[in-house]
């Protein structure tokens, strides 16, 4: 478990539904499962049954060493579970979309989300107060 996690829950806003476990809401899978592997079978798979279940949710709650202030706001993540000849097999990739692929260029949080707001570029900040003393129109 992420240990980021306990902070969260321990908050006095905090609020769950009564047996509902949200440690797993807010595990933070951090790599992509690209190659597939075989999973651990409890029970028998029929041999006829075949075809690919997809399931999208949130992935990655951090960048660099930035974290996402929402769920919503995390990296997606593309699950695939193929069932085939009794046996299942698992992959995970990130969605790469245009705000995953900033963010994780700069190793921060580069677009404001859903809950999240940018972190500033400390670099920028800097610069612009020493740029606006060099103004090329004075």
């Amino acid at each position: 478990m992420d240990q980021d996690v306990p902070k969260l829950l321990d908050r006095e806003d905090a609020f769950f539904w009564p047996n509902s476990d949200p440690t797993v809401w807010m595990r933070s899978c951090e790599h992509e499962v690209i190659e597939p592997m075989s999973g651990k079978n409890f029970g028998t798979i029929p041999t006829w049954l075949k075809g690919t279940l997809l399931r999208n949710g949130p992935g990655s709650l951090k960048v660099g060493e930035y974290r996402f202030d929402h769920l919503f706001d995390s990296s997606a993540l593309l699950h695939r579970f193929e069932i085939k000849d009794g046996k299942v097999t698992y992959q995970r990739r990130f969605v790469q979309t245009d705000a995953y692929k900033r963010n994780h260029a700069a190793q921060r949080i580069v677009l404001t989300e859903f809950g999240t707001s940018v972190v500033p570029d400390p670099c920028r900040t800097i610069f612009q107060r020493v740029a606006a003393v060099f103004n090329a129109e004075d």
